[in-house]
């Protein structure tokens, strides 16, 4: 239907826009969190280094990054076995806002719940900070997220080295296997007449 066609533009506008990205962080909104097309947000996350995907569509809060305690996704449903890792290290966000009289429980009026609320976000070169306060404006979580990708060198990610390996040719290869081969019979040679 229309939606598949739509979803099958926006990863072909995603393949071919991403990769011409020079910014420090590579941030996706859109309504559906991403465990709704879980198996293609698998692919894509990692496939166009997206730091973070921030949602909305349920009116209940949820965050998690890569360094977050793993739980499941859905912690009231005792037949759930779907956990909140399956995309580290991009980190995802569900803002919990929206409209309406729906919400995913009964909220509290004094605001002690992830029902509805609203996701406050600061951005600097190396982190961002996301804030989950309830909608009696009470801070219910906060998530730093660090640079998990270089984005083609753009980035310093602890751990990873940002200098190209230098490219060894086979005949490089082949001439270093020589001149060791050489060096170490003639060493074996002069041992002998010694």
């Amino acid at each position: 239907g229309w939606f598949h066609r739509l979803w099958a533009e926006q990863k072909k506008w995603l393949d071919k826009t991403v990769p011409e990205s020079k910014a420090e962080w590579r941030i996706i909104v859109t309504h559906f969190p991403p465990y709704w097309g879980k198996k293609d947000w698998m692919e894509l996350a990692p496939k166009h280094e997206i730091d973070a995907i921030i949602t909305g569509h349920r009116h209940s809060q949820s965050m998690h990054c890569k360094d977050d305690m793993v739980a499941k996704i859905w912690g009231e449903d005792k037949d759930s076995t779907e956990m909140n890792d399956f995309l580290d290290p991009t980190a995802w966000i569900v803002s919990g806002g929206g409209g309406g009289i729906t919400s995913e429980h009964i909220p509290d009026p004094a605001g002690n719940d992830d029902q509805y609320g609203f996701v406050d976000m600061t951005v600097t070169k190396k982190e961002l900070t996301f804030e989950a306060l309830s909608h009696k404006g009470m801070l219910r979580k906060t998530m730093v997220v660090k640079h998990s990708y270089s984005h083609g060198g753009i980035n310093e990610v602890p751990g990873q080295s940002t200098t190209p390996k230098p490219e060894t040719t086979t005949e490089a290869k082949k001439t270093t296997k020589k001149s060791t081969a050489k060096h170490s019979k003639r060493r074996h040679e002069e041992q002998i007449a010694a």
